[in-house]
């Protein structure tokens, strides 16, 4: 065989490698964006009645693939629980990522990180976004400062949230920060009760 044709095959091959992790890539994420939007919470303790009702037609909604109403249902949650924007935003945040809207739902997380820091469901929905948008430098910054935000929780849902957003792509991160998310891991197996299970885990 020529060197030629050495060359063209060995470009069709590199050329099919990039393409299969490529596609590898979107499938992953593909079922992360799903899975934050099924793993979703109970709507907050300090909600209003009304509120909690609206947030879970927001969730039901979701949950049926009805997502234009469930973002409506999610918009008349900014009115009727001013007090807790960052947990609204992050479901509204979720649901237009669900929809691909995801300039809308990188904007609703950001903004939910910066009212409330510790809202971890938007930490980890955003990074699955930089992750999208193929921003490796954003992604592994975003990572290493909720890796470190969070490394002491001792709630098993935030734990499992945490790292599984941070491993998703974990080839991108620093190799400590690829050990911090692998303990909290293992934190997160280690404290689920019997019978619990996080799918999207926030």
């Amino acid at each position: 065989m020529s060197s030629k044709s050495n060359a063209e095959s060995r470009c069709r091959i590199g050329m099919r490698q990039v393409l299969l992790l490529c596609l590898k890539r979107w499938f992953y994420l593909s079922l992360a964006v799903i899975a934050l939007v099924k793993g979703l919470s109970a709507p907050p303790a300090a909600f209003a009645q009304e509120a909690k009702d609206l947030y879970n037609q927001a969730l039901a909604q979701a949950q049926e693939g009805k997502l234009a109403e469930a973002e409506e249902s999610a918009n008349g949650l900014l009115t009727q629980a001013s007090n807790q924007l960052s947990q609204v935003l992050t479901l509204r945040g979720n649901l237009r990522a669900q929809m691909g809207r995801f300039q809308d739902a990188a904007a609703d997380l950001q903004l939910a990180i910066q009212l409330n820091p510790s809202e971890s469901g938007a930490w980890t929905a955003l990074a699955t976004l930089l992750v999208q948008d193929g921003e490796t430098a954003k992604y592994r910054t975003h990572c290493e400062e909720m890796l470190h935000r969070f490394n002491d929780t001792t709630d098993a849902r935030v734990a499992a949230g945490v790292a599984k957003a941070c491993l998703l792509m974990s080839s991108d991160l620093a190799p400590e920060d690829v050990i911090l998310a692998e303990k909290l891991a293992d934190k997160s197996v280690a404290l689920t009760r019997k019978g619990e299970f996080f799918p999207g885990a926030a």
